[in-house]
This record gives C-alpha cells, sequence and structure tokens, in this order.
C-alpha cells in the first residue's frame, strides 16, 4: 500500500517538476521576444545595462486542498500556489532560469512553474535578435 500511494504520488506530481527542470536548460538562449510570446509579457522588469535585464513572470494556481485519504495516509491534490520564472537576459537572449514561489509539496516542488513554461517547451521559437537590438523597445 505504500509503495502504490508513493507511485500515485510521484505520477501526479511529476510532470510539472520535469517541465520546470528541462525548462532551466531548454530555454537558455531563448530571446526574449520568444519567451513574451509564449509566456506572455513580464510582471516585471529590471535593467541592470544597456545590454542586461532581469524579467520576472508570475504564475497563480488557485483551489483548495483535495484529500484523499488512504488509511492512515493522506495525499492532497489542487494546492493553491505561485511560482514567479525569474528569468535574466544578455544582449536580448536568455542566459539563466530561475524559479521562486510556494512549493506544492514534497514531491513536486516545482510544479506550478512548470505550468508557466509548458507552452515555451512545446512551441520554442528561435527567432534571431536584428544586431541593433534594444531591450529598451520591447517597454514601448
Amino acid at each position: 500500500m505504500k509503495r502504490l500511494l508513493l507511485l500515485v504520488a510521484l505520477g501526479l506530481g511529476g510532470c510539472g517538476s520535469l517541465e520546470a527542470y528541462r525548462a532551466r536548460t531548454a530555454l537558455v538562449g531563448a530571446t526574449e521576444p520568444d519567451l513574451v510570446s509564449c509566456m506572455g509579457v513580464p510582471a516585471e522588469r529590471q535593467f541592470i545595462s544597456a545590454d542586461q535585464a532581469v524579467m520576472q513572470w508570475d504564475y497563480v494556481q488557485s483551489g483548495t486542498d483535495i484529500d484523499v485519504a488512504f488509511g492512515i495516509y493522506e495525499l492532497k491534490l489542487g494546492r493553491p500556489g505561485i511560482c514567479h520564472a525569474v528569468i535574466r537576459f544578455d544582449k536580448g537572449y536568455a542566459e539563466a532560469v530561475h524559479f521562486t514561489g510556494s512549493d506544492v509539496g514534497p514531491t513536486d516542488p516545482d510544479s506550478i512553474c512548470g505550468r508557466l513554461v509548458k507552452d515555451c517547451l512545446k512551441h520554442r521559437e528561435t527567432t534571431p535578435l536584428p544586431p541593433d537590438f534594444s531591450n529598451v523597445s520591447l517597454l514601448k
């Protein structure tokens, strides 16, 4: 029974974490316009220099806990939480991808973040940037 419960918990939660894990490397090299097209407009943007910026995308999962009891074991599904995808750019290209926010649980700490980057991983665009690209122009 313990093994079955563990397999169910890992099976339900593993996809989002895997996508978040993959995004940490797969999105490096993506352009700012490409990430805006698949993740939407960032909630926050901070410019470090003319060539470097940090952008943050937010995803909020609403809902309440659903408890499924298996004797003395309990599985929680549908927990609310928030993910902040923080991406650092250099000359318009993603240099580093990080996630912060609330954890869903010990079996799937990044599942909410996986939902935020899911479309970028499935439909990654590779738009080359012009030599005179300026991330400041994205503010207009």
